[in-house]
């Protein structure tokens, strides 16, 4: 009996620097620290007015343009309670919102698009001209 105990023993000694236990335990004690430490700017002890402010600043930002469709999580999932029952106008507002998403976003692919165009055509006219010299 006292053989299979030390025969286990001896084998879980063995074991034991395979999994390189002291390492995996240390990694485990630092990623606990630094995932339930609260960390505070020491320039402002006070970290929630820092972030209302931000929350703010990024609210001014996302309403900037005055386009009729939501623009926060929010307002998707209030527009989608305010239409469950009726797909008409679900289909009536996406059909809206897609045309303003257009408008807004589509000229600025137009845009981009001609000055590549532009861009494309000056290089080419360059290649030429270094060829032909």
């Amino acid at each position: 009996m006292a053989t299979i105990f030390s025969r286990a023993i001896a084998h879980l000694k063995s074991v034991i620097p395979s999994f390189q236990f002291r390492q995996f335990t240390a990694l485990v004690l630092v990623g606990f620290l630094l995932l339930a430490t609260n960390v505070n700017d020491a320039s402002n002890a006070n970290g929630t007015d820092r972030n209302h402010t931000m929350t703010n600043k990024v609210l001014e930002r996302v309403h900037e343009n005055n386009a009729p469709r939501p623009k926060t999580t929010g307002e998707w999932n209030q527009q989608d309670r305010e239409t469950a029952s009726d797909p008409d106008e679900r289909g009536r507002r996406i059909g809206e919102q897609a045309t303003s998403a257009f408008k807004e976003f589509g000229g600025g692919y137009v845009d981009a698009t001609k000055n590549a165009t532009k861009d494309a055509q000056k290089s080419a006219v360059r290649a030429g001209k270094e060829l032909t010299n």
